[in-house]
């Protein structure tokens, strides 16, 4: 009994056969998964359209009067609009070059110049003033080229002589320059601006004499130019007279009270101890220059009609 038992037992614990993957497999569950969350849509506005821009229109006579009152930035700006509104009349490209050269916006003022000589190629003062331009750009060349075409236009104008001065000045040209100015004061002796200049041209070659001469005529014609004022302070303390430069000096910052390089000048000379080597009269000096330009104008007499013809015993 008992080894049948154990025969039985060993039966029963004995395989009939491999184990099916349904035997291993772990119990699967089912699983749900979770709905998916609603898209949600943003809300668009509807799109309008761009109010139309409206551009009110500028008359000359509002440009006008932002130049009239100094207000070169908003004078360049009307101006512009002027000119897109009537780009036919030249007096706007004009006026637009005036006022972008006054604000220091040289291109514009270049382009607007040349813009007006196109509609108009005899305006002289165009030709100078874009010659003004091209100067206040370092473009001395440029400059003399257009000098040209005003010259051939106007041959008798002394702002053009001026200019040309102006720019052989900035080419480092002295003598030549110093004749332009001279060919300008003979065309009109009041012309402070190329007495001034020239003086200028006489500083840098360091004739300081000759430089006083003429600032004393320019601040003759003009007392109110602070800048004549400081230059004539430079030339006399240039010759040593530091009191003299000093009351000069101290002129043209009363004229003008936000001008800088006259109040360093003024209080450089004010440190100077010592007076003056002798007493300086303005009137004097001014007279000086204006005898110089006398024979300046013999000279030229003299050189355009040439040595007088001598005269012979006619034997009647």
């Amino acid at each position: 009994m008992t080894a049948l038992v154990l025969t039985l037992a060993l039966v029963g614990c004995r395989p009939d056969s491999e184990p099916t993957a349904a035997d291993t497999a772990p119990e699967v569950t089912e699983r749900v998964s979770p709905a998916p969350a609603p898209v949600v849509l943003p809300v668009v506005e509807p799109v309008q359209p761009p109010a139309p821009t409206v551009v009110t229109p500028v008359t000359y006579e509002e440009a006008e009067a932002a130049w009239n009152e100094r207000d070169y930035v908003r004078a360049t700006e009307l101006f512009t609009r002027y000119i897109d509104q009537k780009p036919e009349n030249p007096w706007g490209h004009y006026m637009l070059g005036l006022s972008a050269r006054k604000a220091g916006e040289l291109e514009i003022a270049e382009l607007a110049f040349r813009e007006t000589l196109m509609l108009d190629d005899t305006h002289v003062k165009s030709w100078q003033n874009l010659a003004r331009t091209l100067l206040d750009g370092g473009r001395s060349d440029d400059a003399l080229s257009v000098l040209i075409e005003a010259d051939s236009l106007s041959p008798e104008n002394g702002i053009n002589h001026r200019l040309r001065g102006r720019a052989l000045h900035q080419a480092g040209e002295l003598i030549s320059a110093a004749d332009a100015y001279r060919e300008a004061i003979l065309i009109n002796e009041s012309d402070a601006w190329a007495i001034n200049n020239l003086a200028l041209v006489l500083v840098d070659d360091k004739r300081y004499e000759q430089a006083l001469t003429a600032l004393a005529q320019a601040v003759s014609i003009a007392p109110d130019n602070a800048t004549f004022q400081n230059n004539l302070g430079m030339a006399l303390e240039l010759r040593g007279f530091f009191r003299a430069a000093e009351l000069a000096y101290g002129r043209a910052v009363d004229l003008n009270i936000d001008y800088e390089r006259a109040q360093s000048n003024l209080d450089r000379v004010v440190a100077v101890e010592g007076i003056d080597p002798s007493e300086i009269s303005i009137e004097t000096l001014a007279q000086a220059f204006i005898d110089e330009v006398n024979t300046w104008r013999d000279e030229y007499v003299a050189r355009e009609l040439g040595p007088a013809p001598e005269l012979t015993d006619v034997d009647s």
